[in-house]
Formats: structure tokens, sequence, C-alpha cells
């Protein structure tokens, strides 16, 4: 599986070159310890995506080239909790977790 980042200006042009600095290109290049050649996914959060490969990697930047790209339309969603009944505040902290 591929490590996804959130991105706020997502490539989107097959072949399409770019460089991340700062937080996304020091946890790619720093935490990580990605090195070129490696694939990551980055989307916008709104349905688009893209699979890059990493070309460079600096101290606190990486380059990129894009892959692919797409749309992931979403999904419905449905979630349903059941529990028992507790004693005293444990219903409201159960909730607050759940929340």
């Amino acid at each position: 599986m591929l490590p996804l980042f959130y991105v706020a200006e997502l490539p989107k042009e097959i072949n399409e070159r770019c460089r991340f600095v700062g937080h996304v290109g020091h946890h790619i290049a720093r935490v990580l310890r990605a090195v070129p050649g490696e694939e990551i996914l980055l989307s916008d959060g709104k349905g688009y995506w893209s699979r890059v490969t990493i070309t460079g990697v600096e101290k606190s930047a990486v380059e990129l080239v894009v892959l692919e790209s797409g749309h992931q339309p979403p999904r419905d969603l449905s979630i349903t909790v059941v529990q028992g009944i507790t004693k005293g505040d444990r219903t409201r902290e159960n909730i607050e977790l759940l929340v």
C-alpha cells in the first residue's frame, strides 16, 4: 500500500513535475526516508488523486513526477453504533469518545 498525503495544490497532468517543500516535503524526505524511485499517492481531499514517483530528495524537499491521476467519487457511508446501558457518566464519556 502506498503512503497517502493530502496536499492543497494537487498536480494532475501526467509527467507533470512538482516540488514539495516545508511540512510535506520534510515528512516524505526525513520521516519516511524516501529515496528516488519510490511511489506515493497524493490527494486534495475532494476525490482527486495522483500517483507520483519521487525523482529527488533534499533535506526538507522532494521532487516528484506524476505517473497517473484520477477522480474517486465519494461513497455512501453509513455507521451504526450499538452500546449497552452503563452507569453514571460513562454514557457521556462514550459519546465524547465516539464523536
